[in-house]
């Protein structure tokens, strides 16, 4: 009895056509890496121009040839209880205080409403609090968006 793999033509052979030395294949894992490498080497990924050179900022009225002092801006925080007004609701007498980066009044505490260093009014803070706003109501004055209010 002939096997049945004596009567196919040699070319229809397992492996006919194949050189038998064995080839060596890397693993996929490392052909990533490796063509990130090369991009890295071309130069092709991400690069930042260099940041402009700052120009010093030149106070009003003042030559940059003559007189070129820098101004250093000024930074005013607000502390303890200071807040500021962002909403006013004049035909309902409330307002909108936020108290961003201090600490919110308590409930019911009155509070004095500046504006340009000079008391013009009066709030008294509420019970509704959402983050660092807190409502409050008008019990004298007429505050403008904008002004200051600390505790008493």
């Amino acid at each position: 009895m002939t096997s049945p793999v004596a009567h196919r033509p040699a070319s229809l052979l397992p492996g006919a056509g194949r050189s038998q030395a064995p080839t060596r294949r890397l693993p996929f894992g490392i052909l990533p890496g490796l063509l990130l490498a090369v991009l890295a080497g071309e130069g092709i990924g991400c690069r930042s121009a260099a940041p402009p050179a700052a120009s010093p900022i030149v106070a009003p009225g003042v030559g940059a040839e003559t007189n070129s002092v820098p101004v250093v801006p000024r930074v005013r925080p607000l502390g303890g209880g200071q807040g500021r007004i962002v909403q006013v609701q004049a035909a309902l007498r409330f307002v909108v205080l936020d108290f961003s980066l201090n600490t919110l009044p308590m409930p019911d505490q009155v509070l004095k409403v500046y504006r340009a260093g000079q008391c013009i009014g009066e709030v008294k803070a509420g019970r509704i609090v959402r983050d660092t706003t807190v409502s409050a109501d008008i019990l004298r004055g007429d505050p403008l968006p904008g002004d200051e209010v600390r505790p008493q």
